[in-house]
């Protein structure tokens, strides 16, 4: 396991949690994949931008955070969650490593 990460949606709203994370993602920097604008970034903490989800980081006291983002649109919240689940999977190598809870 590298790195499993629990996603909430609901309508516009994202909620995210790094639930387990390999010691070697923090500070790994960015991961994309090819011709994506969606990131996954270690950093600071756990955090959410329209963009991206930054992981566990340098701030180890706040490894617990959910991190929360209102996007402007339900098809943006949808279409983020796609991405980043994508590169998740790419990072661990494999399919459904997450846990994904969609409500509506």
């Amino acid at each position: 396991m590298k790195l499993r990460v629990k996603i909430w949606r609901t309508r516009n709203v994202v909620i995210a949690q790094v639930l387990e994370q390999d010691a070697d993602l923090r500070g790994m920097g960015e991961i994309r994949l090819p011709g994506s604008t969606y990131f996954v970034e270690s950093l600071g903490y756990p955090g959410i931008n329209s963009d991206g989800l930054f992981i566990r980081g340098t701030v180890l006291e706040k490894d617990t955070l959910s991190a929360c983002y209102a996007f402007s649109s339900e098809e943006d919240a949808i279409l983020w969650c796609t991405n980043i689940i994508k590169i998740i999977n790419k990072i661990n190598d494999e399919p459904k490593t997450f846990d994904f809870i969609e409500v509506l």
